[in-house]
């Protein structure tokens, strides 16, 4: 006989893979459980991240010694009955799959009492199968303590991620119940030390303010709107304030913490224009809708939401969100007086703040001596651009259909200095008599690949500047924790750092391309490289982090669009360009130069048909 039972242990500890694959799941199912119950307050303690121990103590209403005996059991629930009763389900768990889950993976004690009971249960389960029972004295509420995850699984064991990773995880999850439950009192340690105590408040900026820094919620925007059954209500930040990682984006449904990205989308659309790329705001959304419009049950962990009418709620936040920022940019421009007497308040102010906070900035090298050399300064042959003009105009030169970019293919040996310079094109772009045409160069681009094939020439070689008074950079501790395995990568970059406390790291020299570089904001973009592509090995997040942080550093010291050039500092770019590899896109893939063909230009003046 081929086919056999497969016994239910066996079963079961396949089973949890739908819903245990890490310390966070645990943590999420457990405080949905204590919600559930009723319960004010609730304490998580960790140690290694969850992955040795998880216990969770909640002040709900406990259970029955009859309920406590079977709820290890698969399909045992208080909360439905019948297949139809979940569509209009309103508490967190009701599969009555996560403790047999759970129980089957892990060493679990129960420890419970029950509102009408003097005593207390303690249970101990392994296998699924409960190995001990005790009667003991203990407070009102339920204690799960988890430990050793995974024991009996090491082909599960081995793929659980570092100490830092899988603490990460939980502190996501963790801000996520307390900014969705503003009555209960939450409580989070980790190897013996408090992380968060976040006492019960009666706003959500109160919240914020808890979980980040307290002077958050003085940036932060409230909002509803309502469109038939659906409301979207929450708190965001504005234009002055944005992440480098989506870990700012808090999306609930009816109070439960999910993943949608459609609604993630629908949030950025209307950042659309102020927030930068790869900027994200901190926002808090809470998406209140009928049960019968969404189905919560499409995933085993109850992460990912279905909507009946998907795009109606996606229009709905967009909306909201851009009507919120619109409102607040508006009421800060009647506050601010920097404006020009001229603006027409009449005129979309949103559009107008945004052009103010994206203008060119002003070159931050034209202070640097000019005896600098190339081999310490970011400038081709001891040239410094002297200081630009204040904003750079919308550019107006169209370039026709069969405008090309200016590839090596492009029939060209000779070096692009023997070309005649024209001259800058609104200070933006480089203008050459080309034999077959105009060639148009990206000052900035170009500058920005030149010194990116510097940077990784030099790799472990970078010449540093020594900070006369070191500077003080002050993270997250749990931020920090993530970097460190890091730092020797910054350390061959010329970037040297030492840590000197829990949340705070010491800048003792940087390289000398890196001058207009804020060290702090390439950290916290490291730091969200490495939550984007945590899954990936570290191998693997190592050369991208090296290519990012190369190209980012490129870009900060590279000459801007509205530098002005002389012609001797155009020729000295041009002929850095032109002994550089890679030269015809810069390292974010945008094309150096474009040819626009000379016969193009007779046909629009009528001299070719």
């Amino acid at each position: 006989m081929i086919i056999k039972y497969l016994p239910l242990q066996e079963a079961q500890k396949i089973a949890a893979g739908e819903v245990v694959e890490r310390p966070s799941n645990i943590v999420k199912e457990l405080i949905e459980n204590a919600l559930d119950a009723g319960a004010t307050k609730i304490t998580l303690t960790l140690e290694d991240g969850g992955k040795s121990n998880l216990t969770i103590t909640d002040n709900g209403c406990g259970m029955e010694v009859a309920d406590a005996r079977i709820c290890f059991l698969r399909h045992t629930t208080s909360k439905i009955t019948t297949f139809d009763e979940l569509q209009n389900v309103l508490t967190f768990g009701f599969r009555g799959e996560a403790l047999a889950s759970i129980c089957s993976v892990a060493q679990v004690t129960l420890t419970t009492r029950h509102t009408n009971s003097e005593h207390a249960l303690k249970l101990s389960i392994e296998n699924g199968v409960i190995t001990q029972e005790t009667i003991i004295g203990a407070p009102l509420g339920t204690t799960i303590e988890i430990k050793d995850l995974f024991y009996n699984v090491p082909a599960r064991k081995k793929f659980l991620k570092t100490t830092t990773t899988e603490l990460n995880q939980t502190l996501q999850l963790f801000k996520a119940f307390c900014l969705s439950n503003l009555a209960v009192h939450f409580l989070l340690s980790h190897n013996g030390s408090i992380v968060y105590s976040c006492p019960e408040v009666t706003s959500i900026d109160q919240r914020i303010a808890q979980l980040f820094e307290p002077s958050l919620s003085k940036q932060l925007c409230d909002f509803s709107a309502t469109d038939d059954s659906i409301t979207c209500s929450g708190a965001l930040t504005g234009a002055h304030y944005s992440r480098y990682d989506r870990n700012g984006i808090f999306m609930f449904v009816n109070n439960r913490w999910i993943k949608n990205y459609g609604i993630s989308q629908a949030i950025m659309k209307g950042y659309m224009n102020v927030l930068q790329p790869q900027k994200y705001p901190l926002i808090v959304l809470n998406i209140t809708i009928n049960s019968t419009e969404v189905d919560i049950n499409t995933h085993p962990k109850k992460e990912e939401v279905v909507f009946l009418h998907r795009k109606t709620v996606e229009h709905l936040i967009t909306n909201t969100v851009k009507q919120t920022l619109e409102a607040h940019i508006s009421q800060r421009l009647q506050q601010s007086s920097s404006f020009p007497q001229s603006y027409n308040s009449k005129t979309n102010p949103f559009q107008h703040f945004a052009s103010e906070q994206f203008s060119p900035k002003r070159s931050v090298f034209k202070d640097l001596p000019l005896q600098h050399t190339y081999a310490s300064s970011p400038f081709p042959d001891n040239v410094v651009p002297s200081a630009p003009v204040e904003s750079t105009p919308q550019i107006s030169f169209p370039l026709p259909e069969h405008a090309q970019p200016f590839a090596q293919e492009s029939h060209i040996e000779e070096s692009l200095s023997a070309y005649t310079i024209l001259g800058q094109l609104h200070l933006t772009y480089l203008l050459l008599e080309h034999p077959e045409g105009l060639l148009l160069i990206d000052q900035h681009a170009a500058h920005e690949r030149i010194l990116y094939e510097k940077i990784a020439a030099s790799f472990t070689q970078q010449e540093t500047i020594s900070l006369l008074f070191p500077e003080t950079i002050s993270l997250q501790k749990n931020d920090l924790e993530e970097l460190l395995e890091y730092l020797p990568l910054l350390h061959d970059h010329g970037i040297m750092l030492e840590q000197i406390s829990v949340n705070e790291l010491v800048l003792r020299s940087k390289p000398v391309y890196s001058q207009a570089v804020n060290i702090t904001e390439l950290l916290q973009h490291i730091i969200g490289w490495i939550r984007d592509y945590g899954k990936a090995e570290k191998d693997a997040i190592t050369r991208f982090i090296t290519e990012k942080m190369r190209a980012q550093i490129a870009c900060k010291a590279a000459i801007k669009a509205g530098d002005l050039l002389s012609q001797e500092k155009m020729q000295a770019l041009l002929k850095d360009l032109n002994g550089t590899t890679n030269r015809f896109a810069c390292p974010h893939g945008r094309p150096t130069s474009w040819l626009l063909p000379l016969f193009e230009i007779e046909k629009k003046f009528k001299r070719k048909l």
